[in-house]
């Protein structure tokens, strides 16, 4: 199943006189009801997985026989903005917003060393300060950050 939260039914076959018992073995899935006679129509509800490392499993076992179930894990997706910078040739300390999940790991590295990044990793959203030495050339010089794997453009003027 995806990641996200819903509902499943689901429908149980049995003789009008019996009785019957359902559960889950996870916390964030839930079966209802969880007894009752006879034929019946079940729901099946999962929390949102956030994890974005794993998928994860649940066992749901209806009068003792289990019923796997596994919850695929959450993709992250990552925006930054601004995309790319234009700085004067006197350098300074820039700003880059990133916006992803709460649980979403990043990483933020520059390919250039007159680029800073004085916040190279962690994990949600997140304003990443980056440090530009100044130049006194007489040539544009250009290079990128790349934060969860995005890339943001920067140009420095030339004096």
């Amino acid at each position: 199943m995806p990641a996200d939260a819903a509902r499943y039914s689901f429908s149980i076959a049995i003789a009008s006189s019996c009785d019957w018992r359902a559960q889950s073995d996870a916390l964030w899935a839930d079966v209802a009801p969880g007894s009752g006679r006879g034929n019946a129509t079940l729901t099946l509800t999962v929390e949102q997985n956030t994890r974005p490392d794993d998928a994860r499993t649940a066992t749901v076992i209806v009068n003792g026989v289990p019923y796997r179930v596994t919850q695929n894990r959450f993709i992250c997706s990552y925006m930054v903005n601004p995309t790319s910078l234009d700085q004067a040739a006197g350098g300074g300390n820039v700003r880059i917003t990133l916006m992803t999940s709460d649980t979403c790991p990043w990483t933020a590295a520059a390919s250039e060393s007159w680029i800073r990044v004085l916040t190279p990793s962690g994990t949600g959203s997140a304003v990443i300060s980056v440090d530009l030495e100044s130049h006194s050339t007489n040539v544009d010089r250009r290079g990128f950050l790349t934060i969860a794997g995005l890339r943001v453009d920067v140009l420095q003027r030339r004096n």
